[in-house]
């Protein structure tokens, strides 16, 4: 039988122990809509320094607190937030001005400058965060005036706006930069606090601040984000009305409109394996490519995307989503459905009588593992599951886990490029390196027009499908459920998970 071992607790790297949550700040607003807005969280927080940060769930624990230099709308656009403009001055792109408000403040009292935003970006470079190689062409920031930043670039970044838009941009109180607070306290400018009745693991109460600089952002009294990794948990929760809306998947959706609730749907992750040992230092297997193009001929990606997503995905091999400029038509066609293919594949590689692969995963991924796992028993692979109830993103930076279960949503091809393609890439653990990779990278950096970029990002697809550093089976829509007799407002973001706390109002 298949192995499938449940770890209790949070896993590897889950979480940080938080023992102190008082963000300071106004606890009340004028702009509020008045109520709380009850939210359920399949994971909890790991840290509440945005730098530090990813993003997915993790993104409505971080935008009650925290401003943005750029806000990026649901559809993807930008749009002025602590910036009220931004552009290149230079005719080489390699300097980016930043033009600011001057009426924010900080939950404590600082107020935000240009000074201040500077700060915020060193330390977003220097931090080490999952997202911080975005900022690695950022050679300095200077300060012209009170209301005015400029960045330097050693080398053209086509997504800095983007970049700014995201956990990098998020600006932090000064106070609070330096030290081991931030982890398990925020301190923002952003349009709520972190109330002291929040209750590390469990509980997460935001007020909101009183005359705050964007009324649009404000909308209820009161949120409260509780943590419940059970995935029917969180949805008998919002059927029986102890919280207004929470993430769900593609198996509950009949569920969520039989109840009467609102369900929200964008395309977002790609699923499947990171077959990130690609030298084989703790799984052999993954060190010979053809073992790892063996498993990509095994899969049947159209009846594992029908029986998974309930008709809320489609089958997909590429790690860059299907309407972004690095889908490849090449990369697409690469792997179909093959077992004898696989099989030979396999013999070849002196595995003929197949192999028992260690995978990571969360508990909410089992049904898709099990799946996966009986179509690649077909051809003598077997998976050796470990789950725990969260703690998946943290595994993908680690070489304590050669295959982990892999799903990811990022509809900006140069930020994934990064993530997951170059040799210091922060999920690239074990440091895998292709020249044809770097050599592509490198080409979509310099072209100047989006066609020529869009051809880079697609070599780059092309080969890391090719060289099978992944066993990607399908897109699945990020599903959202919301009673929306009670909460209005809320909308799924492009490339994220979950709804950005934006404008939430209790209705009546």
């Amino acid at each position: 039988m298949r192995t499938i071992r449940r770890v209790a607790g949070l896993g590897v790297a889950a979480a940080l122990l938080l023992t102190a949550c008082g963000g300071g700040g106004d606890s009340s607003t004028d702009d509020a809509s008045g109520g709380k807005i009850a939210v359920g969280m399949p994971i909890d927080v790991t840290t509440f320094d945005p730098h530090k940060s990813l993003t997915g769930p993790f993104m409505q624990y971080l935008t009650p607190v925290y401003d943005t230099l750029i806000r990026r709308t649901s559809d993807a656009k930008l749009e002025p937030s602590v910036a009220t403009s931004w552009k290149y001055t230079s005719a080489d792109r390699r300097t980016f001005e930043l033009k600011l408000r001057s009426d924010v403040t900080f939950s404590d009292g600082t107020k935000l400058d240009a000074t201040v935003v500077k700060k915020n970006l060193e330390h977003a470079k220097a931090d080490g965060g999952p997202f911080a190689s975005s900022l690695a062409a950022v050679s300095s920031v200077t300060t012209p005036d009170a209301n005015t930043v400029d960045l330097k670039l050693s080398s053209a970044v086509p997504d800095l706006d983007f970049v700014l838009a995201g956990p990098l941009g998020m600006l932090v109180s000064p106070k609070s930069l330096n030290g081991s607070t931030l982890n398990r306290t925020p301190a923002g400018s952003g349009p709520y606090t972190l109330a002291s009745n929040s209750v590390p693991g469990q509980r997460y109460v935001y007020t909101a601040r009183k005359g705050y600089w964007n009324a649009k952002a404000v909308g209820a009294d009161s949120l409260e984000l509780s943590v419940m990794p059970d995935n029917d948990a969180r949805l008998n929760a919002l059927r029986s009305g102890q919280i207004d809306m929470t993430v769900v998947f593609p198996q509950q959706a009949q569920t969520v409109k039989s109840a009467g609730l609102q369900l929200l749907s964008k395309p977002l992750n790609f699923l499947g394996l990171g077959l990130l040992d690609r030298a084989g230092t703790k799984a052999p297997q993954l060190g010979d490519v053809r073992v790892r193009q063996a498993m990509n001929y095994a899969v049947d990606r159209d009846a594992l995307a029908k029986a998974v997503t309930f008709g809320y995905g489609k089958a997909w091999s590429q790690i860059f989503p299907p309407s972004s400029a690095g889908a490849s038509d090449t990369a697409e066609k690469r792997y179909p459905h093959d077992p004898a293919k696989a099989k030979q594949l396999l013999a070849r590689a002196g595995y003929a009588n197949g192999f028992t692969l260690p995978v990571f995963s969360e508990s909410r991924f089992s049904s898709y593992l099990e799946a996966l796992d009986g179509q690649l028993r077909k051809v003598g692979i077997k998976l050796d599951i470990k789950l725990v109830q969260s703690g998946l993103t943290q595994s993908w930076g680690t070489t304590d886990n050669p295959s982990p279960m892999f799903v990811y949503g990022v509809d900006d091809v140069y930020q994934a490029a990064k993530l997951f393609a170059l040799k210091d890439s922060a999920y690239n653990p074990f440091k895998a390196d292709s020249p044809a990779i770097q050599k592509s990278f490198e080409a979509a950096e310099a072209a100047t027009d989006d066609t020529a970029r869009s051809s880079a990002y697609q070599k780059i697809s092309d080969e890391i499908t090719d060289q099978a550093w992944f066993l990607v089976t399908h897109v699945q829509d990020a599903l959202y459920a919301v009673n929306d007799k009670k909460v209005s407002g809320v909308e799924m973001y492009t490339g994220n998970s979950v709804p950005f706390v934006y404008g939430w109002k209790v209705i009546g």
